[in-house]
């Protein structure tokens, strides 16, 4: 099962009450849900003239039916609309609530998991000014606590670091937005874990050079 938004998707259907959708074919102009795939979920709006749903639906190419998976909105109180006789008009939608957008501050916010092949960050020289290397890397890290725990919303468990905590010496690795949460850029952390390990190592190697001392 794959998710799929597809373009210029209507069909009417005659369905009644609050089961699955049954569809009569496309609209001139459009194409039928077969687009989205056997088997695959796409959101969907519903409409007669008078009322509305908008929802998660998975499509079954046998019999062309879209099942109202989960209703997100509509005009029974976002529960599903006990429809009457008459025809509807059934279309792939993208909702407002599930639109990816920049905020005025041309922030993002995305309440589930992205997953992309690479993440690029912009980090060219010729951007930058006042370059200078991090001091004190090890005082940084040793303000910040690894932890693990688990997601009050019950998105399962993880590990990382807390905002608050990294906001005490790295004020400008945290990003407080309109409702007070705060979040973490880690692409902050890795320069003061890069000269962390290289302080580290230095150290390492000075330990050797005076035992190699010692032992000749």
């Amino acid at each position: 099962m794959a998710f799929v938004i597809a373009d210029r998707v209507q069909e009417t259907t005659t369905t009644t009450g609050t089961g699955t959708y049954t569809f009569a074919g496309a609209k001139d102009g459009f194409v039928s849900f077969s687009a989205v795939g056997d088997g695959n979920t796409t959101y969907y709006a519903c409409s007669d003239g008078t009322d509305y749903e908008v929802g998660l639906g998975t499509y079954a190419l046998s019999g062309s039916t879209l099942a109202r998976t989960t209703v997100l909105s509509s005009s029974n109180s976002n529960n599903a609309v006990n429809w009457s006789a008459g025809d509807k008009d059934v279309f792939v939608t993208l909702p407002a609530e599930k639109a990816v957008v920049e905020d005025a501050s041309n922030n993002v916010t995305i309440g589930g998991t992205v997953t992309a092949d690479t993440f690029n960050a912009t980090s060219d020289a010729t951007l930058k000014t006042n370059i200078a290397p991090i001091e004190n890397p090890f005082n940084i890290l040793e303000k910040i606590t690894g932890v693990s725990f688990d997601w009050k919303n019950a998105q399962g468990s993880a590990e990382g670091v807390l905002a608050q905590d990294v906001e005490q010496v790295l004020p400008n690795a945290v990003n407080t937005d309109e409702q007070g949460k705060k979040s973490v850029s880690y692409n902050n952390l890795v320069g003061v874990l890069i000269e962390a390990v290289k302080g580290q190592q230095e150290q390492i190697n000075k330990l050797k050079d005076r035992l190699n001392g010692l032992s000749d």
